[in-house]
């Protein structure tokens, strides 16, 4: 794991949320969960890992032809399995540190409550000023995935709402145990070659989503009406080298 800062508005705040999406990522080694736990516990006295295996369910469908239902199926045993390493690594991990920071790992259904679902369909009622900006996005995301990928209606429409089912997350955090979780922290692997600024060198097109989103002024007044006096989300990358195979 790369070093990273911690912001003094974020370490203030005392609640972090690690933002782990499925397929290809870095906390699948008990090193990295653990170099990771570490750092955050050393800054936050609460820790909350989310596992976002539904919303992963569009990824499987691009690169192979399958029902949603299938691709569910796929992504609820991937978040099994992770949430069984991650558990046993967190207590693993308590037994050799005096800490008193409160670890709690969930999963995507878990921060799926009413203001979510009421953020949701504002962002979804604001889609059509967006829509060119989240099908480009898509198309990035599609082809970083399979870069031979062909941009078929199929493919984009699927993406497409993968990034709207998160927009509220990327937009304002999530809500656990009556508690708002707003400092984010994404692991990553690096980018190829050598890198001087990861931090600059990585692009994540849903950001620029988000980033219109923000600029919207009505949109922003609707969405402030559900979850009023939340900061916006703050997103930090930690970046982790590929294994070598």
């Amino acid at each position: 794991m790369y070093p990273f800062s911690i912001s003094e508005d974020s370490a203030a705040a005392g609640r972090c949320i690690v933002i782990l999406c499925m397929g290809k990522h870095p906390l699948d080694t008990d090193e990295n969960i653990k170099d990771l736990l570490d750092s955050l516990t050393a800054k936050h006295h609460d820790v909350l890992v989310l596992i976002c295996d539904d919303p992963c369910k569009y990824d499987q469908m691009i690169p192979r032809s399958m029902t949603l239902e299938v691709a569910e199926s796929m992504v609820k045993e991937a978040g099994d399995q992770a949430t069984a390493q991650i558990n046993r690594v967190i207590k693993d991990w308590k037994l050799g540190n005096a800490t008193s920071a409160k670890i709690t790992l969930i999963r995507w259904a878990d921060i799926i409550d009413e203001d979510y679902t009421k953020l949701l369909d504002v962002v979804d009622s604001f889609r059509g000023r967006f829509e060119d900006l989240i099908r480009g996005s898509a198309g990035e995301y599609i082809h970083r995935r399979v870069p031979t990928a062909t941009l078929n209606e199929r493919r984009l429409g699927y993406f497409s709402q993968h990034l709207i089912d998160c927009l509220p997350l990327y937009l304002f955090g999530a809500t656990y145990g009556g508690n708002r979780y707003s400092y984010a922290y994404h692991p990553i692997f690096t980018p190829g070659g050598t890198v001087h600024d990861l931090a600059a060198s990585y692009r994540s097109p849903i950001m620029d989503v988000v980033d219109a989103y923000r600029s919207d002024i009505e949109f922003m007044e609707e969405a402030r009406r559900i979850v009023l006096d939340s900061p916006s989300m703050q997103w930090n990358r930690v970046f982790f080298d590929k294994p070598v195979i």
